[in-house]
């Protein structure tokens, strides 16, 4: 049968179609409105980065920390979204931010193809992966992170089994990687990882040892990929600026997507079960190398560590399950045809009928059908894709998740304010309000602010008794939070503050002593006709 023939009988089986429907509908999850706060404020660098040229040596968002030196260590995934932005609003972020995701997934699909496992396991993996990877998913720049590690774990994996020269396209993807995210450094740990493994299997003489050769090739490839890291207009530094972030203990503390996964939240629960079968199974089949256990060992302590770290978890460990898993059933199944042929009547092996030819005419229906399921399947994903990237900023989803009529009611004062700012609303406000002049307390790089600025917005968010007094030392013209909080219940009833606006979201407030300077340029309260206000009564309508 010529090569093609027998290519389009194997992607057409039900085991094949299976596989890859799964591998379509696993795209719908990572496909997502913009749920990050974060995304605004990189959108915005975007935009500066594109019209200066070069980087910002400091941020100009805040009037807190102006002078700190800025490490953007992302400027490269800001260009990409501001260029995209550019072209087609933020639905083409949407959309091309999922397909990066998916070709993280798709990469990891691959490594586990190393195993030729059973394609109904490694589809039900996929898609349960794709599920649980939700509370992370969606149009950040850690999504870039996912795919090149996802692509380099494969291409290492590759090289350990088979040799070759694919290994050395890992040079180029690090030199990508580190001017798009500064978690490249999870390439050079499990990259490290893998490559202790194979030495402690090396000396220890094993029979699946690998030739020393190969060894050297990985450790080259990875000093090499150190090197060209550098090669970056952050300089050297950015080598180790990873490491400030990941052992920031006030990041650990108050950052929501830093702390440890919370296991009674539903959107953690496919994680967690995905979590205790990989366990169960490695500790049941043991089908494992020692680079498996070390790269397992790894994303444990990171997932556990901090919620953002489940995309390494999938990717490293779903190769592992669905190889476990495979041997189980492999086992089972030679435990039943074992019982089978010892009944009386079993079918001898050498009467059994073989398997019949396959033939272009017997292939045509079979292909057709294959057709049109991918083509039923994939409509799922396309119009999700298409409901996603059409909610405009102006929507009544972003309004509820972000300060949207808040920054119309603030973008109609005459002068520019400092705005004391809930941290997660800070790059919104950036993305709105920073090109007439306003600027924020904080926003979410923290890095940039420094654990002593996390502690004293802290400090002002729990209602310290040195609160009121942090924020008149700062200097900050309104206080922007969010209703229903500890700090707008306590400024609703202190005289010492008057309530200028309110939506159901968010309320502000001034000091009642500058009240009668600004009340002129206050809008009170937003006309119906105005802005701000049609965007409050439209939230407040479609607030349940």
């Amino acid at each position: 049968m010529p090569y093609w023939l027998r290519r389009l009988d194997s992607l057409t089986r039900p085991s094949s179609l299976f596989l890859g429907c799964m591998l379509i509908l696993a795209i719908r999850p990572m496909i997502s409105p913009i749920a990050d706060p974060d995304f605004w404020w990189h959108l915005t660098n975007g935009v500066h980065l594109l019209a200066l040229g070069h980087l910002l040596g400091s941020n100009p968002y805040t009037f807190t920390v102006p002078t700190h030196h800025w490490v953007m260590h992302e400027w490269l995934s800001e260009v990409v979204f501001a260029s995209l932005y550019r072209l087609w609003n933020l639905g083409g972020i949407v959309i091309a931010m999922g397909i990066v995701t998916w070709l993280g997934l798709f990469f990891t699909l691959r490594r586990s193809l190393l195993d030729r496992p059973n394609l109904i396991i490694l589809g039900t993996a996929l898609f349960l992966a794709s599920i649980a990877g939700y509370p992370v998913w969606g149009p950040r720049d850690q999504m870039f992170t996912f795919m090149f590690t996802a692509l380099t774990l494969w291409i290492l994996e590759r090289h350990i089994r088979q040799g070759g020269r694919a290994l050395w396209i890992l040079i180029p993807v690090f030199l990508v990687w580190g001017n798009m995210h500064s978690a490249f450094i999870a390439g050079f740990i499990f990259g490290g990882a893998m490559l202790a493994s194979e030495i402690v299997v090396k000396l220890g003489d094993r029979d699946d040892a690998i030739s020393w050769k190969r060894i050297r090739e990985i450790a080259v490839c990875l000093g090499l990929a150190a090197v060209v890291i550098t090669f970056n207009p952050n300089g050297p530094f950015i080598i180790i600026y990873p490491l400030f972030t990941q052992f920031s203990t006030a990041q650990q503390r108050y950052i929501e997507e830093w702390q440890s996964p919370d296991f009674q939240n539903a959107l953690v629960h496919f994680f967690e079960f995905l979590f205790v079968a990989t366990l169960a199974l490695v500790l049941t089949v043991r089908s494992v190398r020692l680079r498996d256990i070390a790269l397992l060992l790894c994303v444990t302590a990171m997932c556990l560590q901090s919620v953002r770290h489940i995309s390494f978890y999938l990717e490293v460990s779903l190769p592992i399950l669905v190889r476990n898993a495979d041997h189980l059933l492999t086992y089972l199944r030679t435990q039943l045809s074992r019982e089978a042929a010892s009944e009386p009547h079993a079918t001898a092996p050498h009467l059994q009928q073989p398997a019949p030819r396959r033939h272009l005419r017997t292939l045509i229906p079979q292909a057709v059908m294959g057709i049109l399921i991918y083509g039923i399947v994939a409509a799922v994903p396309v119009l999700g894709a298409v409901s996603s990237a059409s909610i405009t900023p102006a929507s009544t989803f972003y309004m509820k998740k972000f300060p949207v009529c808040a920054a119309d009611w603030l973008s109609s004062i005459p002068v520019p304010l400092r705005i004391f700012n809930q941290y997660g609303d800070g790059g919104y406000l950036i993305y709105r309000l920073s090109s007439r002049g306003d600027k924020v307390f904080i926003f979410g790089d923290a890095a940039l602010m420094g654990n002593a600025m996390l502690y004293r917005y802290a400090d002002i968010q729990d209602i310290t008794p040195q609160w009121s007094s942090l924020i008149r030392g700062s200097g900050a013209d309104v206080v922007l939070f969010e209703r229903g909080t500890p700090l707008v219940n306590v400024l609703a009833k202190d005289s010492a503050w008057t309530e200028v606006y309110e939506d159901p979201k968010m309320a502000a407030f001034i000091p009642t002593a500058e009240y009668a300077a600004l009340r002129p340029l206050l809008p009170q309260p937003p006309a119906p006709s105005s802005g701000a206000g049609a965007c409050t009564a439209y939230l407040r309508e479609h607030s349940a």
